[in-house]
């Protein structure tokens, strides 16, 4: 898919995500997305929001099924931009969410934890859902944190004063259930 993927791991991921009680995540991560949009903080901070940047998207089906319903509930919305270290993926969940929903997409292909700025003219939120945060590349039995602290100073430096972040990930498994899901 992309120049970086030689073995093919975001299709395998697309494969694996989709096969019933399999990966424990997704399911995890719809049912938070359900509960977020209904809190009021969610509410008070994406009320404003035109422009929605989700960083790591992944397959059109978990688009529909976790992006989605996110942008629906966010009526100021305009703009759609889906920011993938895959070119196809971008570009083909951009192309579901200007099907599904009447926003502006387009599908930009970077590596996130690279800097970048953003092109959008007003309060934009940025988005990393479910798993993604933990394809940041780590040697074995590296420490992360330098990795995650680099990955937000990068998100910090793209982002201008009014916009928001937001993250989804569950915590909440046990090591068995982890090992099952992949």
């Amino acid at each position: 898919l992309y120049h970086g993927d030689p073995a093919g791991g975001a299709d395998l991921w697309s494969e694996m995500v989709r096969r019933p009680g399999y990966y424990y995540v997704t399911k995890s991560d719809i049912a938070l997305i359900k509960w977020a949009i209904r809190q009021e903080l969610f509410q008070n901070y994406f009320k404003n929001i035109n422009t929605f940047i989700e960083l790591g998207p992944g397959s059109e089906d978990i688009v529909r099924q976790k992006t989605i319903p996110l942008i629906k509930s966010i009526s100021s919305l305009t703009t759609y931009v889906a920011l993938d270290i895959s070119k196809d993926f971008a570009e083909k969940t951009a192309k579901v969410a200007t099907k599904d929903l009447d926003v502006k997409a387009k599908g930009i292909a970077h590596d996130f934890s690279k800097p970048f700025l953003k092109n959008s003219k007003g309060d934009s939120g940025f988005v990393l859902l479910g798993s993604t945060i933990s394809n940041l590349e780590c040697k074995a039995g590296e420490n992360p944190f330098h990795k995650l602290s680099s990955l937000f100073k990068h998100l910090r430096t793209g982002m201008a004063s009014g916009d928001v972040f937001m993250t989804i990930f569950d915590m909440g498994k046990g090591e068995d259930r982890v090992l099952r899901g992949y």
